[in-house]
């Protein structure tokens, strides 16, 4: 999926729209920080309830998990 951003939006009421988290937008996007949306920028929507990130992205979780099982 992809969305046009429109005057106003942010990333956080895009996400709730799509029901997906920001820090999914930021990571399909390549957004870091607080960078200011620009309308008509297109974003990339990841699929709602898809993976927020690669096992090796998520600082060592995946670690943890299995050294505690």
């Amino acid at each position: 999926n992809e969305h046009v951003v429109v005057k106003g939006e942010t990333l956080s009421f895009i996400a709730e729209h799509y029901k997906v988290t920001v820090a999914a937008l930021e990571k399909a996007n390549h957004i870091a920080g607080e960078r200011k949306l620009r309308v008509g920028q297109k974003l990339v929507i990841p699929a709602a309830g898809s993976p927020k990130a690669k096992p090796e992205d998520d600082g060592g979780i995946w670690e943890r998990l299995k050294k505690s099982l």
